[in-house]
């Protein structure tokens, strides 16, 4: 963490992680969310958190299920891109 940043806990650190990094996508979600999940973890080793920490503080059972989460969230949110606003 550089200097001046305020602490982030595990979960604050896998919402700001996926807000820059998850996009809306089409086509198959569960590769998409198994790929996100390995670059998640290579990100929060690097960074000093626990993915599985984070995506139990988030309520989810594996990182995989979260990610399907925030894929769902990401489409529903942009229509355009293959999800839907229902």
């Amino acid at each position: 963490m550089m200097l001046g940043e305020m602490a982030m806990n595990d979960a604050e650190w896998l919402r700001h992680w996926c807000a820059q990094h998850v996009k809306a996508t089409t086509g198959d979600a569960s590769a998409k969310a198994e790929s996100l999940v390995k670059k998640a973890e290579a990100a929060a080793a690097r960074d000093g958190f626990s993915l599985d920490d984070a995506v139990r503080a988030e309520g989810h059972a594996s990182p995989v299920e979260y990610m399907l989460s925030v894929l769902s969230l990401r489409a529903n949110a942009n229509p355009k891109r293959g999800g839907s606003k229902a």
